[in-house]
């Protein structure tokens, strides 16, 4: 919460305006545009391989047989059944040009010209930056199929002048570290990613056009268990 504080010395009163839901929700609004200008057209070269190579629909076959739930079984279905020989078979019919994948990062941070405070064991604890999460109406909504993880809701970091170095130096940090990992992963998970994450794209065009996504429920997303 937000007080306002009388001549910097005496709490006032508690603010009455919900700022950080109000600044949550812009941040959000921008994140929501920018990825969807990335999003893929809804028939992709790879995707028409997968298409034609009749993998969604095998993995729809064995969910017939089985009775389960899709997303509980994706994961260990692609890891059995696309074998080296699809890959390869995938991999000839790509082609041989470089293919290139990006990752897009958004840290949203509000700062404020004012000090930060955390109660804990009954006292309070100045702090340069604070973790805390915020309700966006109809979030994530269509980008569940864009993003390698999200929460119920969505992560805001409060920081202030003093903190906002430190808080921009970590978040660069964590995405060269996050880039190095993927750098130095072995060739064999190489070779497999370009028909794994094809393959996983398609599946998930085919089971979310049955999901409106209005009508998707945070708490109940199957999105959590995969």
């Amino acid at each position: 919460m937000f007080l306002e504080i009388r001549g910097g010395r005496e709490p006032q009163r508690i603010h009455s305006e919900n700022l950080l839901h109000n600044a949550g929700a812009a941040l959000y609004d921008f994140i929501k545009f920018d990825l969807r200008a990335e999003e893929e057209p809804e028939e992709s070269y790879e995707g028409k391989i997968i298409k034609d190579m009749r993998l969604v629909e095998r993995f729809e076959q064995y969910l017939k047989e089985k009775h389960y739930p899709w997303f509980s079984v994706i994961k260990s279905w692609m890891l059995e059944n696309l074998t080296a020989t699809l890959v390869e078979e995938y991999n000839r019919r790509f082609g041989k040009g470089r293919i290139y994948y990006g990752i897009t990062g958004h840290i949203p941070i509000v700062c404020l010209n004012a000090p930060l405070w955390n109660l804990s064991t009954g006292k309070f604890h100045p702090h340069e930056a604070l973790l805390t999460r915020v309700r966006i109406p109809n979030w994530p909504g269509k980008l569940r199929r864009e993003l390698i993880r999200y929460t119920a809701e969505a992560p805001l970091v409060l920081t202030n002048v003093r903190g906002l170095t430190r808080v921009l130096k970590e978040s660069l940090e964590w995405f060269l570290g996050l880039e190095a990992s993927l750098k130095s992963a072995n060739g064999q998970i190489k070779k497999r990613w370009h028909l794994e994450s094809a393959f996983y794209r398609e599946a998930l065009k085919e089971y979310l056009r049955k999901y409106p996504h209005n009508e998707l429920r945070s708490d109940l997303d199957f999105f959590r268990w995969l």
